[in-house]
């Protein structure tokens, strides 16, 4: 008897730890990011995180883009009442279309839910590492050549090559070329990186190591895909 109760509260314990590993995201968790915004609807703008159980009234004119952090799944809605789910949005009286991107949704989803910018990704000194023969293990990866890095403070980046020689980005005027204060845009500023390079972007003390995808070729595209907070 005594073994049977000893292997029930140990399957109890498993079924617990088990459910606890496997817990989805819940309302409250910032779950999508806005790519676009046309007309007026209240309360969100561009490269605005949104949270999972908002809801979201747009005008027959209005169009509202959204790149779902943890399913790379884009959506363009017209219209209607949006409701943000975890992997896709519930439309009622609009219209929507869905599309699948490749995106680095489980660090972007992270990285969007964490009270700091990053803990494991987004490092404060020492510098950017040296070209040793080694190359640094990226946090994180784009799909693009050109990033939008989200900055902490306003400054000026530079973008250093780790796998290869080639020379360093240096904008000294980022500051000058933010949209909404702390996103900067490379492709916008006439900069494009090579597919399947590994960099480190630097900022002020912050920094992080990521990889272009090998596979990347627009320098434009979703935000969702380019995107690398720092």
């Amino acid at each position: 008897m005594r073994m049977i109760q000893a292997f029930r509260r140990g399957a109890i314990l498993v079924g617990l730890l088990l459910g606890a590993c496997a817990t989805p995201a819940r309302a409250g968790d910032m779950t999508a990011l806005v790519e676009d915004v046309k007309g007026r609807i209240q309360g969100v703008e561009f490269m605005d995180y949104v949270a999972a159980g908002r809801t979201l009234r747009l005008g027959a004119g209005d169009t509202l883009t959204l790149g779902y952090l943890s399913s790379c799944l884009r959506e363009t809605i017209a219209g209607g009442v949006v409701k943000i789910g975890v992997e896709q949005s519930e439309v009622t009286g609009g219209r929507v279309e869905r599309a699948r991107i490749e995106c680095d949704g489980g660090r972007l989803k992270l990285a969007a839910n964490q009270a700091t910018a990053g803990g494991v990704m987004v490092f404060r000194s020492p510098p950017c590492p040296k070209r040793d023969g080694q190359t640094a293990e990226p946090q994180a990866i784009i799909y693009s050549l050109a990033p939008i890095f989200e900055l902490r403070q306003a400054g000026p980046i530079s973008i250093e090559r780790l796998d290869a020689a080639a020379a360093v980005i240096d904008l000294p005027n980022a500051s000058a070329q933010l949209q909404r204060g702390k996103f900067f845009d490379l492709g916008a500023a006439g900069h494009q990186l090579v597919a399947g390079g590994v960099y480190c972007a630097k900022s002020g003390t912050r920094w992080i190591v990521f990889r272009v995808d090998p596979g990347a070729k627009a320098v434009r595209g979703s935000a969702l895909a380019r995107l690398v907070k720092f």
